[in-house]
């Protein structure tokens, strides 16, 4: 699936442009002329992120707003990355984006650090109050110094350690080993504190390094746990940080705006992020989903613990706040947490996972070629929610699919990004898929079941996944794949 989040379906890296176009409810001008339509191109590297969601919410909901916004034939190529995104937005390539606030920190917009600063942000009430707070527009000030301007802070989950082999507790379960992270100055910052290091690696490495022990654990959202490579247990109750994602435009585009058109594009900025958010798996719904997950787990730290982590921590806040500016905000970002209550977090599965290590690949028993041909999938956006997917998912994997199958090899046309290459092993009705096979990292995901045939339709029926929760396995393929060529 494409490989938004490393599961069958998910798109990696597809760029998604988007139109922004002022209505004909425009006001007029001082000269009782209409008002001329505004035309923006948004991108995104990923349309079923986190973040990236939230574009996608922009493009619906502004369609009968004083700005509207509607998908386009991507107009920004290549983009790999986030601070391709940025350079595309200060080139003049593209308009409007989404992207987290470490790597605005790193283009230049330095107040935004503040949201990186360990521990500060521990609730989603407090991530919540920051993003409807005046505190956001002077979190998001720092941005004029690199040609952009703030639209909405987006809150993009709460991060918690994942650790492979065995639990996080304390910070001698960190000294000396190496993370996976999200490229950033402020996690970086927050793993050396620790006496760690951090590896940025992504997709088959990524789940190499899970794999080989090369990397200890990672930090990610309960939103995004597919990026944590199975078998591993998460810190439920211990919050490294918040991610906060920021919508931003190019300063020039914002200073032609008339003042209601600036209005409206703010507007829905906010709207889109809060409907993005509501469609997103809580905090609670999210464990939930991990601890049924085969080879998940999850511990809960003691208070003693996370003092030790925070007091280990402390160097960076006492960092960020030597200055005045900064530690007027952290103070004021702290204040907002008064009242919350961080994660209480859950017990699950085997806390020592070193030991799980299920197969996802059948030994290959006759005949490979029994799909030979073309075939064409359909996936339907609310048969997966009634099944239980999450919104996001869902989004990211619906529609047509077509598969050209040579042998046991798949090229796969998804309707959200590029080719994927997938690869089935056969012994008589059993079946494992590899979605991500011949290094095409497009989508990925490996799982194991069985598989029926019957004339032109082949139904599947996994078992369990690698790297995501075999419902979404099962609701993608629950149409049965249809035989066209």
């Amino acid at each position: 699936m494409s490989n938004q989040h490393r599961h069958p379906i998910r798109p990696l890296l597809a760029a998604v442009v988007i139109v922004a176009t002022a209505c004909a409810g425009e006001p007029p001008s001082r000269a009782g002329q209409p008002v001329e339509p505004v035309a923006l191109s948004a991108v995104v590297a990923d349309p079923g992120s986190v973040g990236g969601d939230v574009l996608g919410r922009l493009t619906e909901l502004s369609a009968d707003a004083a700005v509207r916004v509607a998908r386009s034939t991507p107009g920004v190529n290549g983009t790999a990355d986030e601070g391709q995104l940025i350079q595309a937005l200060r080139d003049g390539k593209a308009d409007v984006t989404v992207v987290r606030a470490d790597q605005l920190v790193a283009a230049g917009a330095r107040s935004l650090a503040v949201l990186q600063v360990p521990m500060l942000v521990t609730s989603v009430e407090q991530a919540d109050r920051i993003a409807a707070d005046p505190v956001a527009a002077e979190l998001m000030s720092g941005l004029d110094s690199i040609g952009l301007v703030g639209l909405a802070l987006v809150p993009g989950g709460l991060r918690h350690p994942f650790g492979y082999r065995s639990p996080l507790l304390d910070p001698a379960d960190y000294r000396g080993q190496v993370f996976n992270t999200r490229p950033g100055a402020g996690v970086d910052a927050l793993f050396a504190a620790l006496g760690a290091s951090t590896d940025n690696s992504v997709d088959e490495q990524r789940e190499e390094n899970a794999r080989t022990g090369a990397v200890r654990g990672i930090e990610v959202s309960l939103q995004q746990q597919r990026a944590a490579d199975l078998p591993a247990v998460v810190t439920s109750n211990v919050v490294l940080y918040t991610k906060f994602d920021v919508v931003v435009v190019r300063a020039a585009i914002w200073d032609s705006l008339s003042g209601a058109q600036r209005d409206a594009l703010r507007a829905q900025a906010v709207a889109a992020g809060a409907k993005a958010i509501s469609e997103r798996d809580t905090e609670s719904e999210a464990l939930e989903r991990w601890c049924s997950t085969d080879g998940a787990s999850s511990v809960v730290a003691t208070p003693d613990q996370i003092a030790a982590l925070r007091d280990a921590l402390q160097p960076v806040v006492d960092g960020v706040s030597a200055d005045p500016q900064s530690a007027d905000l952290v103070r004021r970002v702290a204040a907002l947490g008064e009242g919350t209550v961080p994660p209480a977090g859950t017990t699950c599965g085997a806390p020592d996972v070193s030991s799980q290590n299920e197969s996802y690949q059948v030994e290959p028993k006759g005949p490979q070629d029994v799909l030979e041909g073309t075939w064409r999938l359909t996936v339907d956006r609310e048969h997966m929610l009634d099944e239980g997917v999450s919104a996001q998912d869902a989004n990211a994997n619906a529609g047509i699919w077509t598969l050209e199958i040579i042998g046991n090899v798949a090229t796969v046309d998804q309707p959200n990004g590029g080719d994927c290459t997938w690869e089935f092993s056969f012994a008589e009705n059993a079946v494992s898929l590899d979605m991500g096979a011949r290094g095409n990292d497009a989508c990925y995901g490996r799982a194991i079941g069985t598989y029926e045939l019957e004339g032109d339709t082949v139904h599947f029926h996994f078992d369990r996944d690698q790297d995501y929760d075999v419902v979404l396995d099962n609701a993608f393929f629950d149409g049965g794949m249809q035989r066209i060529g």
